[in-house]
């Protein structure tokens, strides 16, 4: 494409963010190819067709602005993109709609049931259509406090003023408890499936499940108990694509689904997983930096439940607010969530938690502690705790034992202990071969940064040899 045709174009910033993340260019194009493990065909990317596109010598084509946007983590205007005035719109079904319609999509918060349905159909089929002009999109900072301000004043409305959920729509099938039941398996399916092999493993499959299944049952016809069900049970399932699209660096798609999912739960009357929902979008706040927002969150996601007062969840709301405050280097506020979480935790009675809890058992409160003192320079009390998470875990859930462990091997080079630090990320990086995560290499690019100061001790030299050819290695590098 001819670079003439973009004279808003400013190619030097690719060059820049390149330069800010150490990168050289054969680097970047074997980042680049390596994206075809979050479900997006990347190009067959090359350092001298990088150069070109630093130098301004040609423009980058859809699949290349993307791709440098899912590298380097920044927007296409960020990247100093600029689309041409003839570029052709990209239509996903219905009207077509050009770049910055994909911006707008799933931006409002509401639990009216028509809307809703409205918004999360027109979500779903771009995300099925269209992936990759959704993959860069930015998270807004103030929707999160904007859809937990709105969510904490609608919940707290008399629930025989909320709008039925009862649909009676002529020509339309009929929904009943069973397609409810099918939802919840097939969603805990995939959320089983993300947890063993990361978001980028079946992400699509989901996503074309809630464009043609889940739609399709909330255009249905039910009544306002099968509809509160309905609609609780298509919140775990957005909440889920919203873990993916987060665990695959989608942060702007993610931040929408979780908002999305928030309505859904608020029109079901669902508290307990609303409570989640918020939680969730506090994780995802403190990954990208926004450590007062997620704060805030998980503190709503307490509130939230505290009439269901489920043990279990408020000890798992507090940990989110202690990984915030640790995140943000507030010790005192940490300790405090910390306790808190670890009195909730001793009240749980796993029995009574929803299905969708179970994964916050022991060895998960363990790596919370553990993410806590790491990032508060505690790196001993991490390195035990780490340990306990490791010791207890049931191996169901290989990403997060690959994270807590990476989270070890971290704490025991900040102990000046480059041994058992690459023992354990050798063992976490071969046992990782199969996870498809964003997340999961940005853990390795941490330990990578740590690891350079100990760059001259044989052991480190011949783990990184030992190691270059691993999947998680190779694009954090």
């Amino acid at each position: 494409m001819a670079a003439r045709q973009h004279q808003g174009w400013r190619p030097h910033l690719l060059r820049h963010h390149r330069d800010a993340l150490g990168m050289t260019l054969e680097q970047t194009a074997d980042a680049i190819r390596n994206l075809s493990g979050i479900g997006f065909r990347p190009p067959d990317a090359t350092f001298q067709s990088i150069g070109r596109h630093e130098r301004g010598e040609v423009y980058p084509g859809p699949r290349y602005r993307r791709s440098y946007c899912l590298v380097y983590e920044r927007s296409e205007s960020e990247l100093g993109f600029r689309l041409s005035a003839s570029a052709p719109r990209q239509p996903f079904g219905g009207p077509e709609l050009d770049t910055t319609d994909f911006t707008r999509l799933g931006l409002t918060y509401t639990a009216d049931a028509d809307q809703l349905v409205s918004i999360l159909s027109a979500l779903w089929r771009a995300d099925s259509k269209d992936p990759v002009s959704l993959a860069g999109i930015e998270t807004d900072p103030r929707l999160w406090s904007a859809a937990s301000r709105s969510w904490a004043l609608h919940s707290s409305e008399d629930s025989r003023t909320r709008e039925t959920l009862a649909r009676m729509r002529d020509g339309r099938s009929q929904v009943g408890q069973s397609d409810v039941c099918a939802l919840r398996t097939t969603a805990r399916m995939f959320s089983d499936l993300d947890f063993c092999f990361g978001g980028g493993h079946a992400r699509h499959l989901l996503i074309e499940f809630l464009n043609r299944d889940v739609a399709g049952l909330l255009h249905g016809t039910y009544s306002d108990v099968i509809g509160k069900q309905l609609f609780s049970a298509a919140a775990e399932a957005t909440l889920i694509g919203a873990w993916m699209a987060y665990d695959t660096g989608r942060h702007g798609l993610a931040q929408r689904y979780f908002v999305q999912s928030l309505g859904l739960a608020e029109a079901a009357g669902d508290r307990l997983l609303a409570g989640e929902i918020l939680g969730r979008m506090s994780h995802q706040a403190t990954y990208t930096g926004r450590f007062r927002d997620a704060a805030d969150l998980a503190r709503s996601a307490t509130i939230a439940t505290s009439r269901e007062a489920n043990p279990t969840l408020t000890a798992e709301f507090f940990a989110m607010e202690a990984r915030a405050h640790a995140r943000h280097g507030d010790a005192a506020s940490c300790d405090a969530a910390l306790s808190a979480a670890e009195r909730a935790f001793d009240r749980r009675k796993p029995d009574n938690d929803p299905a969708w809890a179970g994964y916050f058992d022991e060895s998960e409160i363990a790596a919370e502690f553990a993410h806590c003192h790491r990032d508060l320079g505690r790196s001993d009390h991490a390195v035990k705790f780490a340990e306990n998470a490791l010791m207890t875990t049931d191996s169901q859930c290989p990403r997060s034992d690959f994270f807590v462990s990476m989270v070890r091997a971290q704490a025991y080079l900040d102990c000046d202990d480059p041994e058992p630090a690459c023992a354990t990320a050798r063992a976490a990086l071969e046992a990782g071969e199969q996870l498809k995560s964003a997340r999961c290499v940005r853990y390795v690019a941490d330990f990578r940064s740590r690891l350079v100061r100990f760059s001259g001790v044989r052991v480190v030299r011949e783990f990184i040899d030992e190691v270059a050819d691993r999947r998680l290695w190779r694009p954090a590098a």
